[in-house]
């Protein structure tokens, strides 16, 4: 899944695996176009439903993360299905989760934050994975319980600032990335699955006996610090299909 034959709108590189994820997942990291010819150009591959909402979007900035990062994901899966981005078609697959119409085996997630949009694909494994902008001026404390685990808070209460604020948005993306693997919607049990502080090694989530999220137990997160000023994600299945 080597995206190296077309001349893209927007850069679109391929993360190094370094030994984080398996060498069937593929991580690729978009740069957001702000220029309205940039953005003319990347409309014309999206979809109808796609063009639809890209024109609710009211503020510059997020219709262009929406367009750049929806246009990225369109070309490398044009690619790996050998087809023209125009002409992909997605529906609703396990769960909800968007999937290729005719390539239901070909697993996908996206997120985009700031000025970067990031995608996973695994044609062997679910995948998702999550980026968010590391806001200074967030005041993380007045979500923390509805993402975070006791232990989690107890672990950032023993942490200074900037560090608690840092360490809280990886929680954050770690547990929305897993989710999205799951195909599962975000909501109020985020608590139910607890993470580990920011660290490197193999990382699994312990989940809550009983949670609707009990599956997340039979993933693993890996951290994307590549990019500077933002906590990444990606989240996999343990076991590949076919083994």
């Amino acid at each position: 899944m080597d995206f190296m034959r077309q001349e893209t709108v927007v850069p679109i590189d391929r993360l190094h695996n370094g030994g984080r994820w398996p060498d069937d997942v593929a991580v690729y990291r978009i740069d957001v176009c702000e220029l309205d010819v940039g953005l003319g150009r990347m409309m014309e591959t999206l979809g109808e439903q796609e063009r639809l909402r890209a024109g609710r979007y009211r503020q510059l900035a997020d219709k262009a993360r929406f367009v750049s990062t929806r246009y990225a994901l369109r070309c490398l899966l044009a690619e790996c299905v050998n087809a023209l981005p125009a002409n992909l078609r997605f529906n609703a697959g396990a769960h909800g989760k968007p999937c290729v119409t005719d390539y239901p085996a070909l697993s996908f997630n996206v997120s985009h934050s700031g000025l970067h949009g990031l995608v996973a694909i695994s044609s062997r494994r679910p995948v998702g994975i999550d980026i968010e902008r590391i806001d200074s001026g967030f005041n993380w404390k007045t979500i923390a319980e509805l993402v975070c685990s006791t232990e989690e808070m107890r672990s950032l209460s023993a942490l200074r600032p900037p560090f608690a604020q840092h360490a809280f948005f990886h929680i954050w993306t770690a547990k929305e990335a897993l989710v999205k693997a799951l195909g599962a919607g975000i909501d109020e049990r985020l608590p139910e699955i607890a993470v580990e502080l920011p660290q490197s090694g193999m990382l699994r989530p312990v989940v809550r006996a009983g949670s609707r999220f009990a599956a997340a137990a039979e993933f693993q997160y890996r951290w994307i610090p590549e990019l500077d000023g933002y906590a990444g994600c990606i989240a996999f299945a343990d076991t590949a299909s076919g083994d």
